[in-house]
């Protein structure tokens, strides 16, 4: 099987979805089943190197001006995806020999620009990388374009897409079962889930029972990933039990400098920020529980990376979420609430939990769900059907 993919972002960037896609090719290419894979993106370089962003802060600067009023919004649309899934089409039509059996799209913009550029298209598979609802992330992005002329387009486009391609792939099985709720013409038969997995190179650690506790959040620094929440929560803690808890943020973000500011005001000295990091896997053994409070998600690799550490997870009950955390089971599942988390925060502290438990069981359930060859056979299998 000769398999083509394409992708509107950069595979090496430390995003979710990136980190998918570069999973997949990687594992594609020494897959035995796998005669030919190619991946075509935005950025035609090579996918082994990543140049670290020296202009972050200036370009979070320049994304919040865009997102300000409506034709803001709609440019800065059109520079970050509509752009950039026309470069991986092109990149595709300039560099494929065209003899593909089949072509894994990893979002909306390159497949759009893939049948708009070829009459007669190649069977196509779609990755959506959401919660279900295709266009609810983009809209929180930028608000502004909610309820107007271009929504609908985007809506017009993404039906067209949706209907002809030959099937949809969700990395949950909450996001598609929204989906099916929300588009029931779409036929249930060509809808199907593969959860996200990612290699288990782990020197993992089981978590003890103790006094103190250690927590990580490893995730882009904005308002649908719930950091504030950790603040508020932690803030209004007793001072004897703040004392017994770090908190570390670990990326970068829209929100950094906001919360960070926050934090050095109210003197959380036991709250840190490491900005974007490369080590991810050993930062989080240096910790004990990992943390997100996301208002939105589809199935966060963030959590199954600290699976495979051993770590326990606080988390939200939204998207895929409740199917990496088991309640009391491996962590705990809140609402987006800063008064929910400061009573967990109590009960933790007070030793109310099996934290070791919880931890073996991280690590258990990453075993069996989770790990890349899971995914990688899901996906030969649905590719071949």
């Amino acid at each position: 099987m000769k398999i083509g993919i394409l992708f509107v972002g950069n595979p090496n960037a430390k995003n979710g979805a990136s980190k998918v896609v570069k999973e997949i090719y990687e594992n594609f290419i020494i897959n035995s089943k796998i005669k030919v894979v190619n991946l075509y993106s935005s950025n035609i370089g090579s996918i082994t190197t990543h140049r670290k962003n020296k202009n972050l802060k200036r370009n979070f600067e320049i994304k919040k001006l865009l997102e300000k009023n409506y034709l803001f919004n709609i440019i800065s649309i059109y520079l970050q995806y509509f752009r950039n899934g026309r470069k991986a089409v092109k990149n595709y039509l300039l560099n494929s020999k065209k003899d593909e059996d089949v072509l894994l799209f990893h979002d909306i913009f390159s497949i759009f620009y893939y049948y708009k550029f070829v009459k007669k298209a190649k069977k196509s598979v779609l990755v959506i990388h959401s919660n279900g609802d295709t266009w609810k992330m983009l809209l929180t992005y930028f608000p502004k374009v909610k309820n107007t002329l271009f929504e609908k387009y985007l809506r017009k486009i993404e039906k067209q897409i949706l209907l002809r391609v030959e099937k949809i792939i969700f990395v949950s099985d909450a996001s598609k079962s929204l989906f099916l709720k929300l588009y029931p013409f779409i036929d249930p038969q060509k809808v199907k889930v593969i959860h996200n997995g990612i290699e288990d190179k782990s020197n993992y650690k089981i978590v003890k029972n103790k006094e103190n506790y250690n927590l990580i959040c490893v995730a882009t620094i904005n308002e649908r990933k719930g950091q504030d929440i950790i603040v508020s929560a932690y803030e209004n803690l007793e001072e004897s039990l703040k004392s017994r808890l770090t908190i570390t943020f670990a990326g970068d973000g829209p929100g950094r400098e906001k919360l960070e500011n926050a934090v050095r005001k109210k003197e959380l000295k036991k709250i840190t920020f490491l900005g974007s990091i490369d080590n991810v896997g050993e930062q989080l053994r240096k910790n004990d529980i990992y943390i997100l409070m996301s208002y939105d998600e589809g199935l966060p690799i963030a959590i199954i990376e600290a699976l495979r550490e051993g770590l326990p997870i606080i988390s939200t009950n939204v998207g895929g979420i409740p199917e990496l955390v088991k309640d009391r089971c491996n962590g705990f599942l809140l609402s987006p609430n800063k008064n929910e988390l400061k009573v967990l925060f109590k009960d933790i502290l007070s030793g109310k939990f099996n934290i070791e438990e919880l931890s073996e069981n991280s690590r258990k359930l990453f075993e069996k769900k989770y790990i890349t060859e899971k995914m990688i056979e899901r996906y030969i299998y649905e590719l071949n059907g």
